[in-house]
């Protein structure tokens, strides 16, 4: 995401946080909306008809237009003051808008399909936020096991198999992103890599230098300049 990106993205679609590798200030703002409200749409009158079909595209991940973008952004941003109906009848407001953009981009070619079942889903959900929470402190095998009710080995073959990754390699990956995030601050390299859960120094750098190509501290000097 880049400065000014506008995306509405629809249910059960993988996506980075919307703030993955930002090392400068910014705004986030995001509007989550549950099916219920997806399928009232579906159900509505021809007046509604075109947040509809907004809404089905969202099924492609939608990129908005600098047409729309900044006017739709500055409405987002007095959404965020507003409560009950008039929060709602503004979020319309805002959805009819996107809905005449005709230079949007879609994200993906074909509707995405997610392959793994809700259980699945709510299953991984549960682990991403044990991650997320507690990245900064040693995580056994045993530990994430255990938020899935498995077993240790059918874990191992379970999360292989929904992510192409070993649980080793996905979690050292999230501490390397959320490293990274810390590099424009004034923590020495080895504050960083303990703050972010590698158990050494010459740990982190040599996961570092294997996923980045280089060097924390050659890493840091060109995200400086």
């Amino acid at each position: 995401y880049q400065d000014g990106d506008l995306v509405l993205i629809g249910s059960d679609i993988p996506h980075l946080n919307f703030d993955y590798q930002q090392v400068q200030d910014y705004e986030m703002i995001v509007v989550h909306m549950t099916s219920d409200f997806y399928e009232y749409f579906n159900r509505s009158s021809k007046e509604l008809k075109p947040i509809s079909d907004l809404l089905k595209k969202s099924d492609h991940g939608i990129e908005f237009s600098s047409s729309v973008k900044k006017h739709a952004g500055d409405m987002l941003r007095k959404l965020t003051h507003l409560v009950g109906f008039e929060r709602f009848t503004y979020l319309l407001n805002i959805l009819h808008i996107l809905s005449q953009d005709t230079e949007y981009i879609l994200l993906h070619e074909l509707p995405y399909q997610n392959k793994f079942i809700w259980k699945e889903q709510h299953r991984l959900n549960d682990l991403y936020g044990y991650i997320d929470a507690n990245y900064m402190n040693p995580i056994l095998l045993e530990d994430a096991a255990s938020i899935c009710l498995l077993s240790k080995e059918a874990f191992c073959r379970y999360f292989k198999k929904a992510t192409n990754q070993t649980f080793i390699q996905f979690l050292n990956g999230y501490r390397i992103a959320q490293a990274k995030r810390q590099m424009m601050s004034s923590e020495s390299l080895s504050d960083i890599a303990f703050t972010t859960g590698f158990e050494s120094l010459a740990y982190f750098s040599r996961i570092f230098k294997r996923m980045t190509g280089e060097t924390p501290s050659s890493y840091r000097r060109k995200l400086r300049k």
